[in-house]
């Protein structure tokens, strides 16, 4: 019975469990890897489950389960339970009644296992056996299903996490180049004002230079003129020099006991207050001394002096009859105004006085 119980529930556990307690309990299968149990596991199940209930491996698949279902409080729960709430229950949860004769025939307890015996015997009986194989079949398939959408889930979750995380790293990056777009414009549009200022400095210094160029070039013509002319210059001051020389070589040597011209200097004596530079600068440049006489103390230092100017208008009255009692008042040139001063200094330089 026990080898019958067991191989019922071993045919109706999913396949990966069925590989995965093979490989648990070292279970062997002539000519087939264990790598490969799960590709042939349609051609090989019926051997694993036979290898698995003798008498050798039994015992290893109860432990097995043991402790499986130690580590589910859920399922340990109906080995407390008596065989008719545990009947009822499999008939109206049938999909449940795998586990349910699971957790009672793997327990070390004989009287959850015999439990575990009269359920699995009552519902033999009954012929509930074959219909909780389709239940526990078409379960197994939902189940299996629902794994594999979890896992196709659970792949796309990853896929749409990975293409989350490269939308957001191209997100960022686009950020990043539009940020360095900006940079880049504003970088180009403050060049391109440098460069226009450049432009305009470029164009105003050419102007410049073409000014100084036109400039350089009249002075140039300038200078070059004026070398020209003061070369005329040269020449024709060598060629007087060449005539002096020669005349001064035809030119007989005076005797030295001849008397020389007398070359004595004039002075004119002005009296008045003031005086004109320009007046006393003019006789000045043409070899005349000229004294500034304004009171009557300094006039018999003046006396001997060639000419002796009244400046009417600069003196008073008084002054004046005070000089006409000078013996020397008339040798004095009455002078009423100022043309007639600039007048006598033309006269006297032309030698008409």
């Amino acid at each position: 019975m026990d080898k019958e119980i067991w191989t019922w529930i071993l045919k109706n556990i999913p396949d990966e469990q069925l590989i995965l307690l093979s490989k648990q309990i070292k279970v062997k299968i002539a000519g087939f890897r264990e790598t490969s149990f799960r590709k042939n596991i349609s051609l090989i199940k019926d051997k694993l489950v036979q290898q698995m209930v003798n008498n050798r491996n039994i015992l290893k698949v109860k432990g097995v389960f043991n402790q499986w279902l130690n580590e589910h409080e859920e399922w340990i729960i109906f080995r407390s339970k008596k065989v008719e709430f545990l009947f009822e229950y499999v008939l109206i949860e049938k999909s449940k009644a795998l586990l349910v004769l699971l957790s009672l025939v793997s327990s070390q307890n004989n009287d959850e296992y015999l439990t575990g015996i009269a359920l699995y015997n009552q519902l033999k009986l009954s012929n509930r056996l074959n219909e909780l194989e389709k239940i526990v079949s078409s379960f197994k398939d939902s189940e299996d299903k629902q794994k594999e959408l979890e896992e196709r889930i659970r792949k796309l979750e990853l896929i749409i996490n990975e293409k989350s995380k490269n939308l957001e790293m191209k997100k960022e990056k686009i950020r990043f180049l539009m940020e360095e777009q900006n940079n880049l414009k504003q970088t180009i549009e403050s060049s391109q004002k440098e460069s226009d200022e450049t432009k305009q400095l470029l164009r105003k210094t050419l102007d410049e230079l073409s000014n100084v160029k036109t400039n350089l070039e009249a002075k140039t013509c300038l200078i070059n003129d004026l070398e020209e002319k003061n070369k005329n210059l040269k020449e024709e001051l060598e060629k007087k020099e060449s005539i002096i020389r020669s005349l001064d070589e035809k030119t007989p040597v005076l005797p030295s006991d001849l008397p020389q011209p007398n070359h004595k200097e004039k002075t004119v004596v002005l009296i008045g207050n003031e005086l004109r530079r320009k007046i006393k600068n003019k006789l000045e440049s043409h070899g005349f001394a000229v004294k500034i006489c304004r009171d009557l103390e300094n006039m018999n230092l003046c006396m001997d002096c060639d000419y002796i100017w009244l400046i009417e208008y600069q003196i008073s009255t008084r002054l004046k009859r005070e000089l006409q009692k000078l013996p020397c008042f008339g040798n004095i040139t009455m002078i009423e105004d100022h043309l007639r001063l600039v007048e006598l200094t033309d006269k006297l330089i032309k030698g008409e006085i």
